[in-house]
């Protein structure tokens, strides 16, 4: 298992052009709930998930999840792509609301983030029902609790635990003094569905 810190990278290095296999929606596509007529599908590998998106019967967005393998159940972000003549329609939105709320996933942030994917998080964090949290981890003999923090593992040596993350201008920034988000190695973020806490 590793965390590294989220870096971030030039739009251009990834996602700036359509990348995806063409491919027909499947007979077992599911509507989207809201209405918009798009449906989804989930690819479940095991240690693998696509969550693919279709618009008018066409592969138009997808979101590739990859298992962590941490002591609690938990799915890295490995990308999320949109055909070009599918951006800007809320897309990726949409399949982060499969991934939390239809699938019940605990997201971590990809290693790396464009400034989409920042605007992303952002967005995340203000969808009702959407927690998002920093998240780090410290060796057991330097952790000092604080108010705010939630444990998510401990091992013999060190301490893996989520913090408050509050809106930056540009991308969520650490609620958590002295400990970052972008700037902290062994620092990411979380998204969880957690639809009883209120916003």
């Amino acid at each position: 298992m590793r965390f590294s810190e989220i870096a971030r990278i030039p739009v251009d290095d990834y996602g700036s052009k359509g990348t995806l296999t063409p491919m027909k929606e499947p007979a077992d596509a599911r509507p989207l709930p809201g209405g918009s007529g798009y449906k989804y599908t989930v690819n479940d590998k095991g240690d693998v998930k696509e969550i693919l998106l279709f618009v008018n019967g066409e592969l138009a967005a997808e979101l590739d999840l990859y298992d962590l393998e941490a002591p609690v159940e938990l799915w890295g972000v490995e990308g999320v792509v949109a055909e070009p003549e599918y951006q800007g329609l809320g897309l990726g939105m949409a399949l982060y609301g499969i991934a939390l709320s239809i699938l019940g996933l605990t997201l971590r942030a990809g290693e790396t983030q464009t400034r989409h994917g920042q605007r992303q998080w952002l967005k995340l964090s203000r969808i009702p029902g959407v927690v998002v949290r920093g998240m780090t981890t410290e060796a057991k003999e330097e952790y000092r609790p604080r108010q705010g923090d939630e444990i998510m593992w401990k091992t013999e040596h060190a301490v893996t635990y989520s913090f408050p993350a509050i809106e930056g201008s540009r991308s969520m920034r650490s609620g958590r003094r002295g400990t970052g988000i972008y700037s902290r190695a062994a620092s990411s973020m979380i998204a969880q569905w957690r639809a009883s806490e209120s916003k």
